[in-house]
């Protein structure tokens, strides 16, 4: 990767995005070889950067979940790759202090949870989040394997744990997925992230919590762990040696890893004695006594067999290699990403091709080498004609796409982009619209709001009760913002966060949008000939389905300030918020949208995202490293906390 032409800070901005996507959406866009290297690269130019201090991702403010403060934070650890560096940890914390005794704790690759327990009740159970903010997934929680609603103990205080899937448990959801119908997952963190999350809370009797820290008064980590047992909860698997050699680590991962029923990364390395640890301290919410130890990627051989090509919504297909069935850390693959049509063709595969597989970061299978490199073999062919439509594909960038708008494919691409925008509750899945599309029932989004209960009781599996919820979350999806209803309409290269540009440029609604010149759009900074370019193709293409939503009754929220607030005191400043809102009133927690009212109705601006020429961003953490912090400090925009912004406004 050549980094001359990127900026640290367009190297950070992308870091985040990726980070942001592993944690929220539970998917890995890049390779991690890729993600590896931007973040060597910044290291390497400042290994102070604010980046290094993000724990975990911000929750997403579209999350079905309620967000919940963590009594204590939930910190990251530093990490180290080689047998070097964790050498040099060691060396650094003896020249201080001298130790004897650390312990080792396998680094599970699942989620984060913060349990909470007062005299002996579970009351809260909270994802990491950014490790002050998570989301509050109680319900599910109490449903999962080694966890108790009551102990024994009348003890008050918080268990720390990963939320695992187990090999054996992660194949019997599969088989219920694929006897239903329904798509299979694909690895077990990805699994577990996603279950873990769902609304409705199926599968969670599947999911097993292993605890690896608590809090109370101990001296030695290896109290901690014995407090668990007698707690009558399993702990995560813990190994007490005096280390002076990090080859007695490795080998001891080595020996592990392949014999284990569930996911693992690596190590986590624990000076014992407390003391020492507190002497040591935190530094930029990093604790010096502990250190991770991130091992490579598992790797092995398999062969090709084929290649399946999967359309996503925008028409785009991604190739898919199927290989001879092979074990990775228990679990069997036989499906691995090959990310696009570039990396396909630069493996130049043949049938039976010898190649080397990878699980990046232990989740995502993905080929990394072809071994053979033979041309004696018949060569694996590229999909030259749709699979839905049969039109002829063409080479766009990275990617073969199908340009055909007619497409069934783009229009059940269309579908689900839709309903993933705008139907939001977690019972709406990707195999709902599928049912409906392939009966008949759907061909446009308008088509959602046509549906009828005595439609929905026809097809199989649908119960009353699972098309009242159907048609309860179409209901709820009447009347909807400007940027989801352009968003959900899937314009290509144009979602929701250009809406909110044209938005925050004066064109606040449907009709001024749509009568946008294309001369107005290259205008503004961020925009450009080409994106304006696609905006225009998609509207023509679009325009029928905007009409025939309109017609079926579907509202937009437009947002407007209203004249008599146009001399309020925010009158001329900016504003856009990040972070879950601490202010209670009258027993409930305030919204983002209450937020936004309040500078409205106080003649101030909102804006949709930090630029320039934004005058506050009001954060509720102080220590917060969100992308949207990260930009405001870059820009100079002036950060508020929420007590000031309160003051600001008399309140």
């Amino acid at each position: 990767m050549n980094f001359t032409k990127l900026s640290d800070d367009e190297i950070r901005n992308k870091l985040i995005e990726w980070s942001d996507s592993y944690y929220n959406d539970s998917e890995s866009i890049v390779t991690d070889e890729e993600f590896d290297s931007f973040k060597y690269e910044l290291k390497k130019r400042n290994p102070k950067d604010i980046f290094f201090k993000k724990i975990g991702s911000e929750v997403p403010n579209n999350s079905v979940w309620q967000k919940a403060k963590h009594k204590i934070p939930m910190g990251s650890l530093d990490k180290v790759n080689t047998i070097d560096e964790f050498k040099e940890w060691c060396f650094r914390i003896n020249k201080k202090h001298s130790f004897k005794l650390m312990i080792f704790q396998e680094k599970l690759d699942g989620i984060s949870i913060d349990i909470e327990y007062e005299n002996g009740k579970l009351i809260k159970g909270i994802t990491r989040g950014d490790g002050i903010i998570g989301e509050d997934i109680t319900k599910n929680v109490i449903k999962m394997k080694n966890v108790k609603q009551q102990l024994s103990k009348p003890w008050s205080g918080s268990l720390r744990g990963e939320i695992i899937l187990l090999s054996e448990d992660f194949e019997k959801i599969n088989s219920i997925l694929e006897e239903s119908g329904e798509k299979p997952f694909k690895n077990l963190r990805n699994a577990a992230s996603g279950i873990a999350k769902r609304f409705d809370g199926r599968f969670s009797e599947y999911l097993t919590i292993l605890y690896y820290d608590c809090t109370g008064n101990f001296k030695y980590e290896n109290e901690k762990i014995d407090f668990i047992q007698h707690l009558g909860l399993k702990n995560v698997p813990t190994y007490y040696k005096t280390v002076d050699d990090g080859d007695t680590l490795y080998n001891l991962y080595e020996k592990l890893r392949p014999s284990l029923g569930y996911d693992i990364d690596g190590l986590v390395a624990k000076i014992d004695s407390l003391e020492i640890q507190n002497e040591l301290g935190i530094r930029d919410g990093i604790p010096q006594g502990q250190i991770a130890w991130k091992f490579p990627s598992m790797k092995v051989k398999s062969k090709i067999i084929d290649v399946e090509w999967q359309m996503g919504p925008s028409g785009r297909y991604t190739p898919v290699a199927i290989l001879e069935p092979v074990k990775m850390g228990g679990v069997t693959v036989q499906r691995a990403s090959l990310h696009n049509f570039t990396i396909f063709s630069n493996f130049d595969f043949h049938y039976k091709d010898e190649i080397i597989v990878s699980r990046q970061n232990d989740v995502i299978p993905q080929v990394i080498e072809n071994l053979s490199k033979t041309k004696n073999g018949i060569k694996i062919p590229y999909l030259k004609y749709c699979a839905h439509c049969d039109s002829l594909l063409k080479v766009n960038g990275e990617f073969l796409i199908c340009e055909n708008p007619n497409c069934s494919g783009k229009q059940l691409g269309n579908l689900k982009k839709w309903a993933n925008v705008v139907f939001t509750e977690k019972g709406f899945a990707g195999k709902t619209v599928e049912i409906l599309f392939e009966n008949g029932l759907i061909k446009e989004p308008a088509d959602f709001y046509k549906l009828k209960k005595e439609d929905l009781l026809k097809l199989p599996k649908f119960g009353s009760r699972k098309a009242d919820i159907v048609l309860n979350v179409i209901n709820e999806g009447k009347t909807i913002s400007l940027p989801d209803f352009i968003g959900g309409l899937n314009f290509e290269n144009f979602g929701r966060s250009r809406v909110e540009l044209l938005m925050e440029h004066g064109y606040k609604t449907l009709s001024q949008i749509m009568n946008i010149k294309k001369k107005e759009i290259i205008n503004i900074n961020g925009m450009g000939e080409s994106i304006s370019d696609s905006f225009f193709t998609s509207l023509k293409l679009k325009e029928n389905q905007i009409k025939n939503l309109l017609d079926v009754g579907v509202k937009i929220k437009e947002n407007k300030v209203s004249e008599q607030n146009k001399e309020g005191i925010l009158k001329g400043k900016s504003f856009v918020f990040t972070g879950a809102i601490q202010r209670i009133e009258n027993g409930k927690r305030l919204t983002r949208e209450i937020m936004e009212g309040l500078v409205k109705e106080n003649g101030g601006e909102v804006l949709s995202k930090v630029r320039r020429g934004l005058t506050y961003l009001v954060q509720a953490d102080p220590n917060s490293v969100s992308s949207k912090s990260v930009e405001a400090k870059k820009l100079g925009v002036t950060i508020l906390s929420e007590e000031n912004f309160f003051k600001m406004i008399g309140k």
